[in-house]
């Protein structure tokens, strides 16, 4: 039937009317998915404890970014992690504590490929990043649910571009380059790319991990130029550690200012943390020296800085609430609307974030074998010796102020922070007391029971007679018996 021009225009007006309603449609659609999806952009420092920073009472080191990250958003003051990067890394992606699934050094868990934290986040409608450090080898990076890859699977200095893999494509080894700087301009690349959708960055940078040399922002450029020649070792005398605290702020600030530049600030949250304490330099904490810990099991080797910005949401606070390095999985699938399977370990910490309350652990808990976790849980459910490192106390379960190691030490960290001395068992008071039997039962319940969920319980199971001295604990620890009689303890 012809149609005349009158009917023609009515009905293409109805056409593009209807389809710019659609559009809007499809806009308001895409814009509600933002509002209830935030960004998250995970940034996790290498061998970078908390003594670093001012929000922690560091002097040392000049870091004005990540302080003015801390002073407009929440400072997490006691978040641990394992001493050690391996461990932390293979926690952090899966949410699960290293004797679940820790195998050796180097290594990611080949059962758990599927189901880390960018696995997650893609399933929820992210779209996702990992730029850094990765040296995880036994795994198909393919299939850990990230759609954009710029890694490093061994370590070849800062100034050299040896293997390092873009997706699926080496990078070709060509002219000298600081290595921060390219996977930097990645992860700023990915996230203009990505910005009118939800977008997930995990963010593992390479500094501050040795060997020690300069950045390109350094006063003394023969020594950048012994770098660019192939130069690979550390310069520990020249004195660069500064020089690399300052610039890893610096590419932080980078990140900071292309949020700022696209308007995604307020619809971001940005996490800031480390894999372990620093290597053994000294810094100044609240007049006093402290020195790095890496590879320890105290303080200095396991306590890392955690600072959460969320412009317009996270209200500046201090926070003493406990965090533990599983939680970021937690917290990622609490901001994402996602139920991973069991079992999971963490805790969100995004209630802290909104100015909630929340549930906030009880306790943090930390096991660290560097070559075999797995081993350890196989030698304590047949009753055989564990390793001696790991009878000699390299695990422990603490809350801000009491720390029990697994060979039984008890330190009172408020007035012993050093961790110099141990309450021994038979000098208990009433509250050291209590706490040595709860956390000798979570030390068991965590190995051998098998409760994901006991950090969400404020109350403890107790068996009433296994538990009279320290030693009986333990031995039940180590023995791996399982509780018959129990009652309630409320601390």
């Amino acid at each position: 039937m012809p149609i005349n021009r009158r009917r023609f225009l009515e009905t293409t007006g109805r056409a593009i009317a209807a389809s710019m309603l659609l559009g809007r449609a499809g806009i308001a659609n895409a814009d509600k998915d933002r509002a209830s999806k935030p960004n998250v952009v995970l940034i996790m420092a290498d061998d970078c404890g908390y003594e670093l920073f001012k929000a922690y009472g560091g002097e040392s080191h000049r870091t004005p970014t990540i302080d003015a990250l801390a002073k407009d958003g929440v400072v997490f003051k006691h978040c641990y992690a394992t001493p050690l990067c391996t461990p932390t890394r293979v926690s952090i992606m899966t949410g699960k504590y290293n004797h679940r699934n820790y195998k050796t050094f180097g290594r990611f868990p080949k059962a758990d490929e599927s189901e880390t934290f960018g696995n997650m986040m893609k399933k929820s409608g992210y779209a996702t990043c990992m730029a850094g450090k990765w040296q995880l080898d036994g795994v198909n990076i393919k299939k850990m649910g990230f759609d954009a890859t710029m890694r490093c699977d061994s370590w070849s200095g800062y100034w050299a571009t040896r293997n390092i893999w873009v997706n699926e494509n080496k990078l070709k080894d060509n002219k000298p380059a600081y290595r921060p700087d390219l996977v930097n301009r990645f992860v700023l690349d990915f996230i203009e790319t990505n910005r009118d959708k939800p977008f997930f960055v995990y963010y593992p940078m390479f500094l501050i991990h040795h060997p020690e040399q300069p950045s390109p922002d350094h006063p003394d450029k023969k020594l950048i130029a012994q770098c660019k020649d192939g130069f690979s070792k550390s310069m520990e005398q020249q004195g660069v550690f500064p020089d690399m605290v300052t610039y890893m702020d610096k590419l932080v600030g980078k990140v900071v200012s292309k949020l700022d530049e696209l308007g995604l600030r307020e619809n971001t949250i940005i996490l800031f943390t480390g894999d372990n304490g620093t290597c053994s330099h000294k810094a100044v904490v609240d007049k006093e020296i402290v020195f790095g810990g890496k590879g320890s099991m105290r303080d200095s080797g396991t306590r890392v800085p955690l600072i959460a910005n969320w412009e317009g949401t996270a209200r500046p606070a201090v926070v003493d609430d406990l965090v533990d390095i599983t939680d970021f999985y937690a917290t990622l699938a609490d901001v994402a609307g996602a139920k991973p399977q069991p079992p999971r370990d963490g805790v969100s910490f995004l209630p802290q974030l909104r100015g909630l309350r929340g549930t906030p652990r009880q306790w943090a808990f930390v096991l660290f074998d560097r070559n075999d976790c797995i081993k350890w849980r196989q030698c304590v459910k047949r009753d055989v010796a564990p390793p001696v490192n790991l009878r000699q106390g390299a695990f422990w379960a603490r809350t801000e102020r009491w720390k029990l190691y697994g060979d039984g030490n008890l330190y009172d960290l408020r007035n012993d922070p050093r961790e110099r001395k141990a309450i021994p068992g038979d000098s208990d008071t009433q509250e050291s007391g209590k706490v040595r039997q709860t956390a000798g039962c979570l030390q068991e319940t965590e190995h051998l029971a098998e409760r994901p969920d006991h950090f969400r319980r404020v109350q403890t199971e107790l068996e009433e007679s296994k538990y009279a001295s320290v030693t009986g604990a333990i031995r039940t620890v180590l023995r791996g018996r399982r509780h018959r009689r129990t009652r309630k303890l409320t601390l």
